[in-house]
């Protein structure tokens, strides 16, 4: 299915906004049990940051860039934020050449494409 050209330009100006943001984003799904469900898209900053390829994002593997919280903190932060008490918290990340360095994710989340709410953590 082809996508209509006006749908094709918002993309494009969409994507270019995206990576103009000089920080670092993330975007990833939440299931619909709330658990972390992979990660989706991430800007030029992120990439560049932790020397991933933006087509890799999607295989990226949540222990691949974070070198303290498990998988479980991570459901732990998701549960916070729907519940709206801590949308900002610190933790360490790792690029990949295994240097390990201090992050602060702010967090929010919107519908996108029609799922469920998905975040779009601001990493400092």
């Amino acid at each position: 299915m082809k996508m209509p050209q006006d749908s094709h330009q918002e993309w494009k100006n969409y994507r270019i906004l995206f990576d103009s943001i000089r920080d670092p984003v993330l975007i990833y799904k939440v299931s619909d049990n709330g658990q972390f469900d992979g990660f989706v898209l991430a800007n030029k900053a992120f990439c560049g940051r932790y020397g991933l390829d933006q087509t890799d994002v999607p295989t990226v593997d949540f222990s691949t860039i974070s070198a303290e919280s498990s998988e479980t903190e991570v459901n732990e932060h998701i549960q916070s934020i729907f519940q709206n008490k801590q949308p900002l918290f610190e933790t360490l990340h790792r690029d990949h050449t295994g240097h390990v360095f201090p992050v602060e994710v702010h967090s929010n989340y919107t519908c996108f494409e029609n799922h469920r709410p998905t975040r779009w953590p601001h990493l400092a």
